[in-house]
């Protein structure tokens, strides 16, 4: 079997198995978002996270829930510099009957991961499509 016939295999079911993720992924946050309440929140504190080669800033947000219970929660997602300052009104998405799962409402705390998982699994399955397409070509060049 040739390098090129197992890197097409491996491309191919690396990518389906991304996509697969990302949009279970993806579903996943729909529902969450389908039953989740909205409410608002402060940004109390930041959760630093530093490795060899990066430092991630996760936002602490403090809310209350329709119960009136004070919660409160690290955003699963960070950056570094901040997207936001301590004492930042932000919209927080919660479950009713699990507000410890809740999550900052905005674009990439919700759907970046779903997004980048799913973009990882296309070029992945394009690059594996593409070998199986074109793949006996390179097999069949001199080297």
């Amino acid at each position: 079997m040739s390098a090129v016939t197992i890197v097409k295999y491996v491309f191919t079911a690396c990518g389906c198995g991304l996509l697969l993720g990302g949009w279970l992924w993806y579903q996943d946050t729909r529902s969450f978002v389908d039953s989740a309440m909205v409410t608002g929140g402060t940004v109390v504190s930041f959760e630093l996270s530093n490795s060899s080669k990066s430092r991630v800033s996760r936002p602490v947000v403090r809310f209350r829930d329709r119960q009136g219970k004070e919660i409160e929660f690290t955003s699963a997602s960070g950056s570094y510099p901040p997207d936001y300052e301590e004492g930042e009104a932000v919209d927080v998405l919660y479950l009713p009957n699990k507000s410890h799962e809740a999550e900052i409402s905005a674009w990439f705390p919700l759907w970046g991961g779903p997004t980048i998982l799913g973009g990882l699994g296309a070029v992945f399955f394009l690059i594996g499509l593409s070998l199986f397409a074109f793949g006996s070509r390179l097999e069949g060049e001199p080297r």
